[in-house]
C-alpha cells in the first residue's frame, strides 16, 4: 500500500499559508527520506535469489520507487540447493575494506561449496558472497533490504502516513522554517519542529526493535562481586 506525498499538504498549510505544490512535495519527500535514513524502518524481504556457481556478485532488485540504503547485518540467509526453507542459515556481514586491510586482497578470490559471509559495496550496492560459491542453489539467497524513497517519489509506503503522519509533518515543517529566503523563515520554529522530528526518529528506532507490541526494552545490569 502507498500514500501520495500530497496527503500531508493540509498539515503543512495549517501552519504556513501560500505554499506551492512543489514546495510542499519537496519538503514532505525530504522528511520521508530523512525519516527512513534515521530509522531504517522501511525494510523489504526480496524474492529468493538464485545462486550461480562461481559467481560472487548479485544485483538486488528493489521497488522502482525506492533506493537502497543497505542490508542489515542479519539480512542475508543461504541454503544449499534442494534444501527446505527451514534450512536457511544466516551469513555473517563483513566490511570488504577492513577485511582487505587485515587479510590482503586475495581473500576476495577464495572459493568454497557454500558462502559464509557477505558484504554490500558502497558504490554499486551489489551483494557479494565470501567465499565464492562453487555450487549453484535455486532460490538459495534470502535478502532483506533497507529502503528510502527516491528523490522523485510521488508516493511513499502507507505506514509512513498511517503511523508517523504528525512526526513526518514536523520534519517537513522543519525543512520549510529553515529556508532563509522565504517569508516564513523562522529559526525558533525550525528548532522546535526539528527536535520533534528527531525525537520521533529515536522512538521509531525502539519500535523497530520491539515490533508492534507493548513489550518494553529492559537493560540487564551485570552483577559484580
Amino acid at each position: 500500500m502507498a500514500t501520495t506525498i500530497t496527503a500531508w499538504s493540509a498539515d503543512l498549510e495549517l501552519e504556513i499559508d501560500d505554499l506551492t505544490t512543489t514546495v510542499v512535495e519537496d519538503s514532505i519527500r525530504d522528511a520521508c527520506i530523512r525519516f527512513c535514513e534515521q530509522t531504517h524502518l522501511w525494510t523489504s524481504e526480496l524474492t529468493a535469489i538464485d545462486v550461480d556457481a562461481d559467481t560472487q556478485d548479485y544485483t538486488l532488485s528493489i521497488p522502482v520507487t525506492s533506493t537502497l540504503i543497505g542490508v542489515p547485518d542479519d539480512g542475508v540467509y543461504y541454503k544449499e540447493d534442494g534444501e527446505d526453507d527451514d534450512q536457511y542459515a544466516k551469513l555473517d556481514c563483513i566490511s570488504d575494506k577492513i577485511t582487505t586491510r587485515n587479510e590482503s586482497h586475495a581473500w576476495k578470490y577464495e572459493e568454497g561449496p557454500r558462502p559464509s559471509e557477505f558484504w554490500v559495496d558502497n558504490i554499486d550496492k551489489d551483494l557479494h558472497l565470501r567465499p565464492i560459491p562453487t555450487e549453484a542453489s535455486t532460490g538459495g539467497l534470502l535478502v532483506t533490504v533497507i529502503l528510502k524513497p527516491i528523490l522523485t517519489a510521488t508516493t511513499v509506503p502507507a505506514f509512513l502516513y498511517d503511523d508517523y503522519r504528525r512526526e513526518i509533518a514536523s520534519g517537513a515543517l522543519s525543512n520549510l522554517y529553515k529556508m532563509k529566503h522565504m517569508p516564513w523563515y523562522d529559526p525558533q520554529q525550525f528548532a522546535l519542529h526539528e527536535t520533534i522530528f528527531m525525537n520521533a526518529c529515536g522512538d521509531a528506532k525502539i519500535t523497530k526493535l520491539t515490533g508492534a507490541t507493548n513489550k518494553q526494552l529492559s537493560l540487564k545490569i551485570p552483577f559484580f562481586v
